[in-house]
């Protein structure tokens, strides 16, 4: 689920950028502007607006350390994650790098499944089920995705701390975690109870997580955001806080649909 995440931030994240860039260029003088544009502009005035924007308000109280973790996030991504994942695509043919991601994806079933029967979506913990089974023996592991292909079977993610989300829980103050990125106190602990769920964490115990911070599943997360990344960087002037913006609109805009469709499936039954 961090992968969606930070992918679809990091788009979102850009496309605000260049947005309010286009905005900036389009407020010069001598700009031509109809009465609907500018009535649109003054929506600022809104109260319900500024009452949406509190609401999308990052909650980060700890944000001078957040920044010192986020720098050193930066100087680990230039020294050692950009040049890893140059190689790593320079090596690995796409085909093969594709492959071996959906192999971590697919490694993640159980958990999906669990948060999946802690939500009471009981429908679509068989369907993952199915999917892990296919994927498992057709797919070689998931290097194919067989349930998809084959039976048209879609992949959902779920994650425990959507699963506390569903329970209630709001998200807590935003964190930066070394190495791993964005976050907040919520989605850490269901960062640290997915990993707990994964078969790969007991077949091959500590090194799971040396895989994932180096040889395996972090090159795969790097490699497929580092476009999308290296696009919000370059356009951002804060990088920090657009990055920390976009994560959570996306992260809660992505529970609060999620709610949403169960609720609406729910009232169809």
């Amino acid at each position: 689920m961090r992968l969606t995440v930070i992918s679809a931030a990091a788009a979102l994240g850009a496309a605000l950028a260049s947005g309010h860039a286009l905005a900036e260029e389009s407020a010069q003088p001598g700009s031509a502007e109809t009465s609907e544009e500018a009535e649109l502009l003054d929506y600022e005035d809104d109260p319900l607006f500024d009452m949406e924007l509190d609401a999308l308000e990052p909650d980060d109280p700890w944000e001078t350390a957040n920044r010192g973790i986020f720098a050193f996030n930066r100087v680990v991504d230039r020294w050692a994650w950009r040049p890893i994942t140059a190689t790593y695509q320079f090596i690995v043919p796409t085909f093969f790098r594709r492959g071996i991601h959906r192999i971590f994806l697919n490694a993640e079933t159980p958990a999906i499944v669990v948060n999946q029967l802690l939500q009471a979506e009981w429908r679509a913990s068989g369907l993952t089920i199915a999917r892990f089974v296919l994927n498992s023996t057709a797919g070689y592991g998931g290097f194919f995705d067989a349930a998809d292909i084959g039976a048209g079977w879609k992949r959902h993610d779920e994650d425990f701390g959507q699963t506390l989300a569903v329970w209630g829980l709001s998200s807590g103050p935003y964190v930066v975690i070394p190495v791993f990125g964005p976050s907040t106190v919520r989605d850490s602990v269901g960062t640290i109870v997915d990993r707990s769920l994964d078969p790969l964490t007991f077949i091959i115990g500590p090194l799971k997580w040396i895989l994932f911070l180096g040889a395996g599943e972090g090159i795969s997360i790097r490699e497929a955001n580092a476009d999308e990344l290296r696009e919000l960087e370059e356009s951002s002037i804060d990088f920090y806080a657009a990055l920390r913006s976009a994560y959570f609109q996306v992260r809660e805009s992505d529970i609060a649909n999620h709610i949403e469709e169960r609720e609406r499936q729910r009232a169809e039954r």
